[in-house]
């Protein structure tokens, strides 16, 4: 997705705001693994109202990586 989208890397880190206002930060390192996604869906549907309309998912990492309701994401350098 980041170079889908002309993000230039390295890069700092990604901080990541969620739609109650909740902003996470994952390095550069997590936010390039292969296990970390952008997702929209879950078992091939859509996900429900209060996770999406998409959530990111970083699978090699504990749950506060995990956030849902994604509004922005932004570079940082």
């Amino acid at each position: 997705m980041l170079a889908a989208n002309g993000v230039a890397t390295p890069f700092k880190e990604l901080k990541i705001t969620a739609y109650d206002g909740y902003v996470g930060r994952i390095s550069y390192d997590i936010a390039v693994m292969p296990d970390t996604i952008v997702a929209s869906r879950e078992s091939g549907k859509p996900l429900p109202r209060d996770e999406g309309p998409v959530r990111l998912v970083v699978a090699s990492q504990d749950g506060f990586y995990w956030i849902r309701m994604l509004t922005r994401i932004e570079v940082l350098r």
